[in-house]
């Protein structure tokens, strides 16, 4: 199975690539900054089941690794690299540092430039060959003028370290002759969903934003007028793009290889302007800007202070050159972020009190990873027993996953994690109804029945992947499974029919 490796999975952008490519039922594999796996799941689950909130439905679960980029190798076990030479096809390198000035940790530098290094290093090893690398449409730096898709450095001086960092990460990606492709997305100023206002991190746009707010309760009135605390006119244009879109564009590439080899400039041909945020901002406040003339009480000084590294990024954009967009991706246009959009997205975060979800929204109540990856997966239950059958497994859901089944004679089942691309047959359920059935509330043929449980199958007939199913259910519980008795059936998750 042809999978994609995907890096950044918990930040803005990667987040939303990890939701849309799920329900495009894309193959996916993430590596996420943790101590260790469980940690890892833990941190995906919390994003993907606030988007399962969001869209009412389960969605599946990629493969998730522990993995640092500032690590050679990303500091993955051997049989883990073992484990994505076998699988992987293609990388979408979206984990960035968004640090504006430099840290004594190394930042920008450790995670744009070293880490990006270090995973064109992993992925000459296992042997990826198509890479897609997130890069930002601020590589042009200071520039002026129009920038050019095909351009990255004709001697442009830079605002910040992370600029400088991304186009040096550019610059490598470029250099390794190695890659079959390597195709740039340099998304501009990315934002919340146009659609709901979800953000689950407040850099960029959100800034101004909160440090406004906070100037605001200082004041105990309304929002600073921008324009005149830093010394601009007002029709400075900001090219502010909505991450659904953006992560939407960007599969839509990721899925065509037709597209890849090029530059895509993911920005806004209707850029906003200084003074629509200064009016969105206000309109999030409640109410209008306060008087320009009124003295700056010690608020308005602390205002400035926290947006002086911010200065250069309320600068005058330039025009962004869209010609590669426009061609492999016309047909998905970029909502007009006009002062209404933007006030929407204020308020959203500010009602959210500019805090992610840090929290699945539900418990696990049963470790199924453990199960089938420890339990399923040992000698016993293999008993050297040739297989007959291999079916893919996909629980959706709240702690799912995805795995690949072998089944030898009567009664000998094992795990492995992964999708095959050439099944016999492939079971999908939720694991709320997993649990309905190892509990004894459901039968396996009225889960079935229900539509709960997708069963579909190509060498073997349906009546033998029911029975196969039947044989999972029977090893699952001569493992000792038990679920855990506070869950609630009646929950959003409970019962559920597997998409078709």
């Amino acid at each position: 199975m042809g999978y994609h490796l995907l890096t950044g999975a918990t930040g803005l952008l990667g987040s939303f690539m990890l939701r849309d490519a799920l329900l495009a039922e894309l193959p996916v594999v993430v590596t996420v900054r943790a101590r260790n796996r469980g940690e890892a799941r833990n941190r995906v689950e919390i994003h993907l089941q606030e988007f399962e909130r969001q869209l009412g439905r389960t969605l599946p679960r990629p493969v998730v690794y522990a993995g640092n980029l500032s690590q050679q190798g990303l500091g993955l076990a051997v049989d883990e690299i073992d484990w994505l030479s076998a699988h992987v096809e293609s990388v979408i390198h979206s984990a960035a540092s968004l640090s504006f000035t430099a840290t004594a940790e190394g930042e920008p530098w450790a995670t744009n430039v070293a880490g990006t290094w270090n995973l064109l290093a992993l992925c000459r090893r296992f042997g990826a060959v198509d890479f897609h690398h997130v890069s930002t449409a601020y590589v042009c730096g200071l520039r002026h003028d129009t920038v050019r898709e095909s351009e990255l450095t004709i001697g442009q001086q830079f605002a910040n370290p992370y600029e400088a960092s991304k186009v040096l990460a550019e610059r490598m990606v470029n250099d390794a002759a190695w890659l079959r492709s390597k195709t740039i997305h340099r998304p501009s100023i990315i934002v919340g969903d146009s659609q709901t206002g979800f953000s689950s991190t407040f850099h960029g746009f959100y800034r101004p934003l909160q440090l406004s707010d906070v100037l605001a309760r200082g004041r105990g009135q309304g929002a600073p007028r921008l324009v005149t605390m830093l010394g601009l006119r007002g029709d400075e244009r900001k090219n502010f793009v909505p991450v659904d879109w953006v992560s939407k564009a960007l599969l839509h590439i990721v899925q065509n290889p037709k597209h890849f080899n090029r530059v895509y400039h993911w920005t806004n041909p209707v850029p906003a302007t200084v003074e629509m945020l200064e009016a969105a901002i206000a309109a999030a406040m409640g109410d209008g800007p306060s008087p320009a003339d009124q003295p700056a009480p010690a608020a308005d000084a602390q205002f400035l202070v926290g947006m002086d590294v911010y200065r250069s990024y309320l600068r005058d954009d330039p025009s962004f050159d869209r010609s590669n967009t426009e061609s492999a991706a016309g047909h998905l246009p970029c909502p007009v972020m006009n002062t209404e959009r933007l006030a929407f997205l204020a308020r959203t975060a500010v009602a959210a009190g500019f805090q992610p979800p840090r929290e699945p929204l539900v418990p696990q109540t049963v470790d199924w990873h453990a199960l089938f990856e420890q339990r399923l997966a040992t000698p016993t239950n293999r008993r050297q027993s040739a297989v007959t059958s291999k079916l893919n497994l996909q629980l959706t859901g709240p702690w799912g996953g995805s795995w690949h089944l072998e089944f030898g004679s009567p009664g000998t089942c094992s795990s492995r994690e992964g999708l095959l691309s050439n099944p016999d047959g492939e079971i999908r359920l939720s694991t709320a109804t997993l649990e309905a059935i190892l509990d004894g509330r459901w039968s396996i043929a009225a889960a079935i029945h229900a539509g709960l449980v997708f069963i579909a199958w190509r060498r073997v007939a349906a009546d033998a992947v029911e029975r196969l199913f039947a044989e999972l259910i029977s090893a699952i519980r001569s493992q000792g499974s038990a679920t855990a008795r506070s869950f609630d059936p009646t929950a959003m998750y409970a019962i559920e029919p597997a998409a078709n």
